[in-house]
C-alpha cells in the first residue's frame, strides 16, 4: 500500500504536467468558512504521501523536494491569509482594509506559484505558440464574472478556496481523476482573479 501511495502521488503530477486543458464568515457566507477546515491535517496528509513519493519506485529514480515544499506552504498560506481576511472583516471594530489588501495581494502572490506548480504547461505547449494561442482563447469562455462589493467578493473567495482545497486531488488522490484537475485549476484560476480583485476593491475603501 505505501508503495502504490508514492506510485500515486508521482503519478499525480505526471498527470498534472498533461494537463492544460477560525472564524465566523461574513453574513452570507452559509456555513462554509475555513476555520472549520482542518489545514492541519490536510498539511499532514500532504506530508505521508510526500514521504513516500521521495522512496523512490526505481532506483535512482529522482524526487521533486523542492517543487513539493513549495506546493504545501503555498497550499497552508492561502488557506491561513484568507482565514485572517475572514477575522479583519467579522471581528474588528472597524474593518481593517489595509490587512485586507495586503492579504488579499499575498493570497494573488501564491495562488499563482502553485497553479505554475501543481499546473504546469506541457513541453510541446511551451514550443507552439500556434498552441498557446489556441489556450489563450478557450480559458476566457470559462471564466465567469466576479461579484462586486468587498463583502461579495470575500464570501464568493471562501467558497471558491474552501472547493478548492477540499476537491479530491488533495483530499482522496487515490481516487482523484483528470476531471477533478481541471476542477482544481478552475477554481483555482478564479481565486487568482478574486484575490486581485479583493484588494483593488478593499484598497478603494475610505482610510
Amino acid at each position: 500500500m505505501k508503495r502504490l501511495i508514492g506510485l500515486l502521488f508521482v503519478g499525480f503530477f505526471a498527470c498534472l504536467s498533461y494537463v492544460a486543458a477560525q472564524s465566523p464568515a461574513p453574513p452570507g457566507a452559509g456555513d462554509k468558512n475555513l476555520g472549520d477546515r482542518n489545514i492541519k491535517d490536510r498539511s499532514m496528509e500532504l506530508e505521508r504521501i510526500k514521504r513516500e513519493s521521495d522512496k523512490p519506485v526505481r532506483k535512482g529514480e529522482p524526487t521533486d523536494t523542492a517543487r513539493f515544499q513549495e506546493i504545501k506552504e503555498d497550499f497552508e498560506n492561502i488557506q491561513r491569509l484568507q482565514d485572517e481576511v475572514l477575522k479583519s472583516y467579522t471581528t474588528s471594530k472597524e474593518v481593517a482594509f489595509k490587512t485586507i489588501a495586503t492579504n488579499a495581494e499575498e493570497i494573488q502572490k501564491r495562488a499563482t506559484r502553485l497553479e505554475s506548480n501543481l499546473f504546469p504547461p506541457p513541453p510541446e505547449e511551451k514550443k507552439s505558440s500556434k498552441k498557446s494561442k489556441e489556450v489563450q482563447k478557450e480559458e476566457p469562455a470559462q471564466l465567469v464574472s466576479l461579484p462586486e462589493g468587498l463583502k461579495s467578493l470575500i464570501v464568493e473567495q471562501d467558497n471558491v478556496l474552501a472547493k478548492f482545497v477540499t476537491n479530491p486531488m488533495f483530499t482522496n488522490p487515490a481516487v482523484a481523476n483528470v476531471n477533478d484537475q481541471i476542477v482544481a485549476r478552475t477554481d483555482l484560476q478564479r481565486v487568482i482573479r478574486l484575490s486581485a480583485a479583493l484588494k483593488a476593491e478593499a484598497e478603494k475603501q475610505p482610510k
